[in-house]
């Protein structure tokens, strides 16, 4: 590490992203002690410190300031606040926490330290986007000619803020070096063919940092955490499915406004009778494979009013099949009979067994998720089973519970109640 970040300093290495497990020191080298050292290095310039909130944001530009005056730096006496201080010689900090305001000052070295605060910040695709839209709209515009980015993260979800910077290099490349350090050495994921990696000259299977993290303590950990979490958190690859319900989801659908729905073989719905949120999706059928192109939650109201909504969707269309429901709902799947909407019960009535028809079809690639379909793919990303291996807030899950209706209808090749 520190080899690579006097290759920052010495202007020789532009984009860096270091992906580690917590408390492995990562922020205590780059925030507070390597901005010290690059400002003393080049007084004339500014470093920008992000992080999920302004108070770790100050707290790592507090330390920051120390350590410079540590080196010998010195400081404007009228800009010298935690939030923003000046070296004297036109250079300085300013610190803010995402989402944040930055006003009127650039950055020649950005550092975003830990943009995620939490699982449940991590699980929101609301916080998500909005953390996503503050990049490109207020951090990026930040960019002084000739500048560096670092950032330094614990992965969280593969739509984190790095896993949302990496989405972008097809189309814009910027050629960052990766350094993942996995607790337990294994092999890393997937990355863009525009990026270089960090040799990690551990064997499999050894531990990161072993005299503070031994190999047996990190396995009780990861038992705790069960597999996604570790995955995340501790190995840096959140695209590892095996603790996600529905493992086999891969967010790679087309558009559903690339489809051709002249070649329509057909239309399937199914419906989830929430006692608060009534969800309901629709799928096409071409050349075999089914495409999610619609999901609603349907507002609570009367079933007439409900259903209406539903057959505008159905206009001028060949629908096959409805899916949804149990034995126990079957008087609200008679109401919606009653206004023209049919929904049959699969036959397979258990929630594991319906998981897995879904699971083998979104594996065998005969269901596919269009990828306008935001909150369905949400929750595929974000259902997971607890340490036992349970689906973790079982009630919550809508449009999954739509999912694994269909698939288990369309497994039983008209196997319905």
């Amino acid at each position: 590490m520190t080899r690579l970040l006097q290759d920052v300093a010495d202007g020789e290495l532009k984009r860096l992203m270091v992906f580690m497990p917590p408390r492995h020191g990562k922020s205590e080298l780059v925030s507070r002690l390597f901005s010290a050292y690059y400002l003393h290095k080049h007084p004339d310039k500014w470093v920008g410190l992000v992080s999920y909130g302004a108070e770790l944001s100050y707290t790592f530009s507090r330390s920051a300031r120390d350590n410079y005056l540590r080196l010998g730096g010195q400081l404007k006496d009228d800009a010298a606040t935690i939030k923003n201080w000046e070296t004297g010689k036109d250079g300085g900090v300013w610190a803010t926490g995402i989402g944040g305001p930055i006003t009127g000052r650039g950055f020649n070295l950005g550092i975003i330290d830990d943009p995620i605060k939490n699982a449940e910040e991590a699980g929101s695709l609301t916080i998500r986007n909005r953390n996503n839209e503050w990049l490109d709209s207020v951090f990026w515009t930040r960019q002084e000619p000739d500048n560096t980015i670092i950032i330094i993260t614990t992965r969280w979800n593969k739509n984190d803020p790095a896993g949302y910077i990496l989405s972008k290099e097809d189309e814009d490349p910027e050629r960052w070096h990766i350094v993942n350090f996995q607790a337990i050495k294994s092999d890393l994921p997937a990355y863009p063919k525009t990026c270089t990696i960090e040799l990690d000259n551990r064997k499999q299977g050894k531990a990161l940092s072993p005299n503070r993290y031994p190999l047996e303590k990190l396995k009780k950990l990861r038992q705790r955490l069960g597999v996604y979490f570790w995955n995340c958190l501790y190995q840096q690859n959140p695209t590892v499915k095996a603790g996600l319900v529905y493992h086999a989801f891969n967010n790679d659908g087309p558009l559903s406004s690339e489809l051709d729905y002249s070649q329509a073989e057909g239309f399937w719905h199914a419906h989830d009778f929430g006692a608060v949120n009534r969800a309901w999706l629709l799928f096409i059928r071409i050349k075999g494979v089914y495409y999610l192109i619609h999901e609603e939650i349907l507002s609570q109201g009367t079933t007439a009013a409900r259903a209406a909504k539903i057959k505008v969707h159905f206009a001028n269309r060949k629908v096959i099949a409805g899916y949804g429901g149990t034995k126990s709902e079957s008087q609200q799947i008679i109401d919606y009979y009653k206004e023209g909407v049919k929904i049959r019960v699969p036959i397979i009535s258990s929630v594991e067994g319906q998981v897995d028809k879904a699971n083998k079809l979104l594996e065998n690639g005969t269901l596919k998720i269009c990828s306008d379909m935001t909150l369905t793919i949400d929750q595929f990303e974000n259902c997971i089973r607890d340490v036992k291996e349970q689906i973790q807030d079982k009630s919550t899950w809508h449009f999954l519970d739509c999912i694994r209706y269909f698939a288990a209808g369309v497994s039983a090749r008209g196997g319905v109640r």
